[in-house]
């Protein structure tokens, strides 16, 4: 059900890398949402009536999205032009290009990164 709700909650973005269409309406997503939420209230009391207990989250949303950055982080090093050479001989204008391209996702991704090392103590915007 998760991964329903991310689905419908992400067909929308502006992301280029963005696998579905947003193909429902507005008020197709708040049904959906709100028959979701009424299976999770009749899991949760179903799980109640037979005593079966709840594994209590042990890793934080933070943590968890600060580690995916983490990723992204290493898969944009990977595009440095020293890493690209198995992909062929690649021109001064090439290794400039992929030079800026690495710097500025780069920067973007510390500058988040940096953020999220503050935990949830900080409300301030990302700098």
């Amino acid at each position: 059900m998760s991964e329903a709700e991310r689905i419908l909650a992400t067909a929308g973005l502006a992301s280029p890398f963005r696998e579905y269409t947003q193909d429902y309406t507005p008020t197709q997503r708040q049904v959906i949402h709100g028959c979701l939420l009424r299976v999770r209230e009749d899991m949760r009391r179903i799980m109640t009536d037979l005593k079966i207990t709840r594994t209590v989250p042990t890793c934080g949303a933070l943590w968890a999205a600060r580690g995916h950055l983490a990723f992204a982080s290493i898969a944009v090093a990977e595009l440095e032009p020293k890493r690209m050479r198995g992909y062929g001989e690649l021109s001064d204008a090439d290794k400039k290009a992929l030079d800026g391209v690495v710097a500025e996702l780069s920067s973007e991704l510390d500058r988040l990164m940096a953020y999220l090392d503050k935990g949830s103590a900080s409300d301030a915007r990302v700098a």
